[in-house]
């Protein structure tokens, strides 16, 4: 949708998912409401609050991805335990692309 229907129009997505962040033309990172970083990706990458984010993102697919396996094995046993985890703090992220926005400011 982002490279068909959509493509020349603005579009601004707000996410705690960072899967598509790559492909917008402006990321604005928002913790506790206010801007904390913005710019293209390539640009906020190294930001220690980008770097927060996408170690979160990492470690949630990792559990995920243990989860399934777990649930696989749960399934062939019967057990039907709860394995919640201890989650952050989320933090927003404001993706634009092909924007006529101005620069946010804090």
């Amino acid at each position: 949708m982002f490279k068909g229907a959509l493509r020349e129009k603005t579009r601004i997505l707000v996410t705690h998912a960072i899967d598509f962040v790559h492909l917008a033309d402006k990321v604005v990172v928002m913790k506790e409401g206010e801007i904390k970083v913005q710019g293209t990706y390539e640009e906020v990458l190294d930001n220690p609050i980008v770097q927060e984010i996408l170690e979160i993102h990492n470690k949630n697919r990792k559990e995920k991805e243990a989860a399934f396996k777990e649930d696989e094995k749960d399934e062939s046993t019967g057990d039907t335990s709860d394995k919640s985890s201890d989650k952050k703090e989320p933090i927003d992220m404001i993706l634009t692309r092909n924007s006529t926005l101005s620069n946010l400011t804090p």
